[in-house]
């Protein structure tokens, strides 16, 4: 399947990157015909092998093409779309899409009622055309300190300490990625339950991360600042990037606001226990001194006999 999808799309769109790639295979299309980045990453490793398939790199981005692609319609089309991406990519537009995310789940926790640690400082003052001021949580929570950084926020329903990562990325969040572990490193430091939001998680991240005591919310959209409208139309043209999902504000929906509001105080509530369990086995894992398979072994025992020592170094 995801040879089959691959070449129809490169057919069509005759050059994409490998976010487009993903996004109108991975995110679009009819459920059966969805395939996840890890499987679709593999699939086109195996056809760059056989020469189906060739790869350009332009900047840190690699583009792809049919070899019997005309050489003269590749040329046009990375003309068109490198620039493009390249807008996306400028550093402060990126902190400033960083903190949209951010900002719509502040105003979900706002609504929710519970009491919460982190907060933008002057979203009244001026507009997203510049980056608006965080005030971090503190990285001593729980009377104990957080070696890699602050969180994004920490809440507190049913007066549990809970801990959340924002990321605003195109990227899907596999387990071992440097997010996902870094997450788990400052919340196993502090003993506060993780909570991941981000726009796409694979299956395996989701099941793991809830079988760890740990909580995700999927917002299916990457927020653009309003300021950049024309932008995020540009990106989102079936014919160029193709990021149909980017929307433009900080603003929480109706499933961030829920998540929020109704969900989070029983799911950390019952979460809590399991991730006490595995704290230390997350801290590790986030730290690097366990591997991967280590890290996934002592999740699916659950709760039974962790030391520490002596697995998967």
């Amino acid at each position: 399947m995801g040879k089959w999808r691959l070449a129809n799309v490169l057919k069509a769109q005759i050059v994409c990157c490998e976010r487009t790639l993903e996004q109108k295979i991975c995110d679009a299309g009819p459920n059966p015909m969805r395939v996840e980045p890890m499987i679709l990453s593999e699939a086109r490793k195996q056809m760059m092998k056989t020469g189906e398939i060739i790869a350009e790199r332009h900047g840190k981005l690699r583009w792809f093409y049919r070899r019997e692609e005309l050489k003269i319609r590749v040329e046009h089309r990375l003309a068109e779309l490198v620039p493009l991406h390249l807008k996306t990519q400028e550093p402060m537009f990126k902190h400033r899409m960083g903190q949209m995310l951010e900002i719509a789940v502040l105003k979900a926790i706002k609504q929710s009622g519970m009491g919460f640690l982190g907060n933008f400082t002057d979203l009244e003052k001026h507009d997203d055309s510049t980056p608006y001021t965080k005030a971090e949580p503190p990285q001593d929570i729980n009377g104990r300190k957080m070696e890699k950084g602050p969180l994004d926020f920490v809440v507190f329903p049913k007066g549990i300490s809970a801990g959340i990562e924002v990321k605003n990325y195109r990227t899907w969040l596999y387990p071992d990625s440097t997010e996902v572990k870094e997450m788990l490193w400052k919340c196993g430091d502090v003993g506060a339950v993780p909570i991941l939001v981000a726009r796409r998680l694979p299956f395996l991240t989701i099941r793991l991360l809830q079988m760890g005591g740990c909580l995700v919310h999927e917002n299916y959209n990457q927020l653009y600042p309003k300021s950049e409208e024309v932008l995020a139309g540009e990106v989102r043209e079936k014919g160029r990037l193709g990021y149909h999902d980017v929307r433009t504000g900080g603003e929480a929906d109706k499933r961030m606001v829920r998540f929020f509001c109704d969900l989070v105080p029983g799911l950390v509530e019952e979460a809590a226990p399991r991730f006490k369990k595995l704290q230390d086995v997350h801290k590790a894992f986030g730290k690097g001194e366990i591997r991967y398979f280590a890290w996934y072994r002592e999740i699916r025992r659950g709760i039974r006999g962790w030391r520490g020592k002596g697995i998967g170094m």
